[in-house]
């Protein structure tokens, strides 16, 4: 079972970095769509405990150049002008990492942080209702969700009622 902690540490980092897409590909049924929750960050430490949590891997990012606007700054004390100075140093931005769950995973995530992310910014409520009508727990398109369902529960994560039926069915098999 995930611990208090590590549940009010995830809510906090996914309520102030996290971000909900939306996806739509030619691959996926038609009509229907994907969501996904990610975080992308330069602190290594925060997308290695999140990739623990939710047994997932990282995604590192292509490193960006430093852009121009970074540097900007408003002249008012020495010129008769007003104007902004650019002052670009160019170079790389920090190497930037993603941590990403979508459909069930993401689903069981925003579940279990529901009552923990406090922030309007992003649509948490929306995206929950929507991975969970859309996660098909049988035949054609089922099996992602059930293995992923399946590696949330051996992570610790408890399970939305919708998803219980596949955990259940599992310990059964195990228990044969």
């Amino acid at each position: 079972m995930i611990s208090e902690a590590d549940l009010g540490w995830a809510g906090g980092i996914i309520d102030f970095q996290g971000h909900i897409v939306k996806k739509s590909n030619t691959m996926r049924a038609a009509g229907s769509m994907q969501i996904t929750l990610y975080v992308e960050t330069s602190l290594t430490e925060i997308i290695t405990k999140l990739g623990r949590l939710t047994a997932t891997s990282p995604e590192a990012l292509k490193t960006r150049l430093r852009s121009p606007d970074i540097a900007r700054r408003n002249c008012v004390e020495h010129c008769p002008e007003a104007h902004v100075h650019v002052l670009y140093e160019g170079g790389e931005m920090p190497p930037q990492q993603r941590w990403t769950v979508s459909g069930a995973s993401a689903a069981i995530v925003l579940w279990n942080l529901r009552d923990l992310l406090v922030t309007n910014k992003e649509p948490w409520d929306w995206a929950l209702a929507m991975t969970l009508a859309s996660t098909r727990l049988a035949g054609q398109g089922s099996a992602t969700a059930v293995t992923a369902i399946r590696r949330m529960a051996d992570a610790g994560w408890e399970m939305p009622p919708l998803f219980r039926s596949v955990t259940e069915q599992q310990a059964i098999r195990e228990a044969k």
